[in-house]
């Protein structure tokens, strides 16, 4: 029976990599397996039969190791993040203990939410509560964060308000596990909020240092129609980054800006490239406001 590598869980991924080789050479062994992955025997067991997840990090070394296509690569990679999302939401304890109030994984926050909070000085406070150091004190964020404590304690009265923070005996606490905005929706709130985000990391190229920061880009061509399926596989791709990276006893906030933009204007119709402009006039290209879409 012909399965799907898309919908494979990593494990049967991997069995399946693993038959092919033992079906080419019946003395190949499972250690012998292991060793190709670079993983120790036990781990690369405990993959096979499903009783441990395959990380990020480690999927990639594995695809590596498997010499994989860009191709195979993306599903692979699409296999590891549909399970880590699968043992996420099979995990309800694990959210509580992170928010006695928390109901869902995602709050979806309002445009006027937007409007207050969504600048990465708000966003940085909001998650540096996760801190194990954390303390409501104006100087104290204020040195964390590099702004005035002014602003400092007008942000943490605004989180407040709004229902972001909430005090638990001695502790402070996110009320959400997770606060993002609306997708394809757009919204001059969540566009100053990307533009804010893209000047903070024009300051970390000058200030922060390049083994503590990482600032990439790659070009290609395309087509349009692919780009839905993209903007899917690039949110899949930052909840599995972020679900690694997360840690509860995180010192560092850290911001994860993606940006996928085309460098070309649209191409225009055949007939339309050619038409003719009255002389002097300057020709231009009407798109539809509809194309101009916010993500998050």
């Amino acid at each position: 029976m012909e399965t799907d590598p898309r919908r494979d869980s990593p494990g049967e991924w991997l069995s399946r990599e693993y038959a092919a080789r033992k079906q080419r050479n019946p003395r190949y062994s499972g250690r012998a397996f292991a060793r190709l992955l670079g993983f120790s025997s036990g781990r690369v067991c405990e993959w096979l039969s499903g009783k441990r997840s395959v990380g990020p990090k480690a999927a990639v070394r594995i695809a590596s190791s498997l010499g994989y296509t860009p191709a195979q690569t993306t599903q692979w990679m699409r296999a590891v993040g549909a399970q880590a999302e699968r043992r996420r939401l099979s995990r309800p304890v694990r959210a509580l203990a992170r928010s006695a109030q928390a109901q869902t994984s995602w709050r979806t926050l309002s445009e006027e939410q937007v409007e207050l909070v969504g600048d990465p000085m708000h966003l940085a406070l909001l998650h540096l509560v996760d801190t194990p150091d954390f303390q409501i004190d104006p100087k104290w964020m204020a040195a964390r964060l590099g702004v005035t404590p002014t602003e400092a304690r007008r942000a943490w009265d605004r989180l407040s308000r709004l229902g972001l923070v909430f005090r638990d005996g001695e502790t402070t606490r996110r009320t959400d596990a997770w606060v993002r905005t609306t997708h394809d929706v757009p919204c001059q709130a969540i566009r100053r909020c990307h533009r804010a985000s893209l000047e903070r990391v024009n300051r970390a190229l000058d200030e922060t240092p390049v083994d503590l920061r990482d600032v990439s880009s790659i070009t290609f061509a395309t087509h349009p129609e692919k780009i839905p399926q993209a903007k899917e596989m690039i949110r899949n791709f930052r909840r599995a980054l972020c679900e690694y990276l997360e840690d509860a006893g995180g010192t560092e906030v850290y911001q994860l800006s993606l940006a996928l933009v085309p460098l070309t204007r649209p191409q225009l119709p055949r007939t339309s490239r050619h038409r003719s402009s009255p002389r002097g006039a300057a020709r231009t290209t009407d798109l539809p406001l509809a194309t101009l879409r916010e993500t998050r």
